[in-house]
């Protein structure tokens, strides 16, 4: 990855909204243009302090695709032409498989994407409508065959695990039939039920049980098993890739603190020292730029022992892991050092210790020992 920075698009559309969605998105449409409008607008008003060049663009949401071709191409051209990207800047674009129609992800690839990430979810029928998903399996299939004719240098897909009910044997399954499909990227994310959310008000109702956590910990276990045996490299603690070509640059920013500038409702930022956040609805949003202000909700400058608590909690997050010498830094590190070696949830590589498939369950709780 180069030290470039990055640029992240949050679109808050989707066509329908997930069960255990707690992200600031909706179905409403009526404001996208004016949304697209507001992103151009704050990118030219953030434009100053971000010369670039930018390492890579990242438009998420939401689900950018429920935009048409052309809302997406006045959006990129415009953002083209206010933030330059490098030369071999990643470029990619999240979407639904059944967007995917046929010659969609042609007209994207022409757009000038290079990588599509395809939110595949779960790809079994029972699980697709207690989650609020649509249609998935064929449509999976179908989207990355579009996606490797288009000329996609990296084709990502994102799944669920440890949902309610859900065996590992189950989910072995599926995960060995999500790999049949040809990704060259695999994010894998355990299903986690927020707060205020459908899926949360059905846990409540007692219609469906929570999983817990010893089951969540077993299918990690397994899905980390499963793909050191299928020869995929581990980037970090919920994606993996299946050569160092395809790993995701862009994401590989955040954990190695390096800028990337947010723009759209809710988006987040990070200029090295400084973090900042948009108001999360395209209402208040688009009125804060038509006031003449920037668009954010909130801010914070991080001290030095909040940036070194964020070096561990990244770092710990990632299969590249942390130098010793910051460990030690801790009061009783070297002990505390010990013991994780010990339990396995640590390994020395080096000059530096990273965490093992085990230690990745604990990356919160080794942060927070280390951290003084």
């Amino acid at each position: 990855m180069d030290a470039l920075a990055g640029c992240y698009v949050h679109l808050p559309f989707c066509a329908r909204r997930c069960t255990y969605c707690a992200f600031p998105t909706g179905t409403d449409r009526s404001l996208a243009g004016a949304t697209l409008g507001g992103i151009l607008a704050e990118a030219e008003r953030r434009a100053p302090a971000w010369p670039g060049p930018f390492g890579s663009l990242y438009l998420g949401g939401g689900t950018p695709t429920v935009l048409d071709d052309d809302e997406i191409a006045r959006l990129v051209e415009g953002l083209r032409a206010r933030l330059p990207l490098a030369r071999g800047a990643e470029v990619t674009i999240e979407a639904n498989p059944d967007d995917l129609l046929p010659g969609r992800a042609a007209r994207l690839q022409a757009l000038g994407f290079d990588r599509i990430a395809l939110g595949v979810q779960p790809l079994r029928a029972p699980a697709l409508v207690l989650l609020g998903r649509r249609p998935a399996a064929a449509a999976a299939a179908r989207a990355v065959r579009e996606a490797r004719a288009a000329g996609f240098a990296t084709v990502s897909i994102d799944l669920i695990a440890g949902r309610p009910g859900q065996r590992e044997a189950a989910w072995e399954a599926e995960l060995v039939e999500a790999l049949a499909l040809g990704p060259d990227h695999l994010s894998v994310y355990l299903l986690s039920v927020e707060p205020d959310t459908p899926l949360a008000g059905r846990v409540e109702r007692g219609e469906v049980r929570a999983p817990t956590e010893a089951r969540q910990a077993a299918i990690y276990r397994r899905t980390c098993r499963i793909l050191e045996r299928e020869g995929w490299g581990h980037d970090e603690v919920s994606s993996w890739s299946r050569a160092p070509a395809f790993r995701a640059r862009h994401n590989a920013r955040y954990w190695a603190r390096v800028p990337v500038l947010g723009l759209g409702p809710a988006a987040h930022a990070f200029d090295g020292s400084h973090r900042w956040w948009n108001l999360p609805a395209p209402g208040p949003y688009l009125a804060a730029l038509a006031a003449g202000r920037l668009p954010e909700e909130g801010a914070e400058t991080l001290d030095e022992a909040a940036v070194r608590l964020e070096c561990l909690a990244l770092g710990l997050r990632t299969a590249a892991g942390v130098p010793v010498a910051l460990l030690l830094e801790a009061p009783d590190g070297a002990r505390t050092l010990e013991r994780a070696l010990a339990r396995g949830l640590l390994v020395e590589d080096g000059d530096r210790v990273r965490p093992t498939a085990h230690g990745f369950l604990f990356a919160d709780g080794l942060a927070r020992a280390f951290a003084g």
